[in-house]
């Protein structure tokens, strides 16, 4: 049972980024964040003070506040690092201001300065992109104990770090299998890899944690 759960989930959340990324970004991010709080619905220990002491208030928590953080930590973008990742920094944009809004590219620029090596910047920075995007999800089921917050903090980092590797990955397939589609269709492979990551780690995490 623990297995298929695994997998369905790692179907869905596949499936649900990549359409995420098209031009259904809007209804889609909100069905995702109502999974999770189906997910954090079901995790949540009925030890929890708020679930013994007021249980119909838990569940509008449950829709409300994964959905919420998802919608929050999803909302910047990053196009700049995905197409830098893509094409190996063959066309770096130096006057693009992604990340400068919420300290991304301030964080990166001293590590890797993006005019020295464009590519190390657009990863390390797609890197940090991953951590903001979900740390503010985990949130939730750390104070609802679903999960402890020392395996929370290391799903965010390997959600972090399986941003870019995800692109990376997509355009090595892309070139191993003589694949056609240009950059576009990398980025929808690298979508759904990451949507695969997304759904093995917080699966696996509810289930062992």
């Amino acid at each position: 049972m623990e297995i298929l759960f695994i997998i369905i989930s790692i179907f869905v959340f596949s499936v649900m980024n990549r359409v995420r990324g098209g031009k259904y970004r809007g209804p889609i991010r909100i069905i995702i964040g109502l999974i999770l709080g189906l997910y954090l619905y079901i995790f949540a220990p009925e030890s929890s003070f708020i679930i013994k002491n007021f249980p119909g208030f838990f569940s509008i928590l449950c829709l409300s506040i994964p959905l919420i953080m998802y919608i929050i930590g999803e909302s910047w973008g990053w196009g700049k690092w995905i197409g830098g990742i893509i094409d190996k920094g063959a066309h770096p944009d130096y006057n693009d201001p992604e990340g400068t809004e919420n300290g991304i590219h301030w964080i990166t620029e001293p590590i890797f300065p993006q005019e020295k090596n464009y590519y190390n910047y657009c990863l390390f920075a797609l890197m940090l992109r991953g951590i903001w995007w979900w740390f503010p999800i985990f949130i939730p089921f750390v104070i609802f104990n679903a999960m402890e917050g020392s395996i929370a903090g290391t799903s965010i980092i390997l959600l972090g770090l399986t941003f870019p590797l995800s692109f990376v990955i997509a355009r090595i397939v892309y070139e191993k299998f003589k694949l056609k589609g240009g950059g576009d269709f990398i980025w929808e492979i690298g979508e759904f890899i990451y949507g695969g990551f997304q759904g093995l780690f917080i699966s696996t995490v509810l289930l062992f944690s």
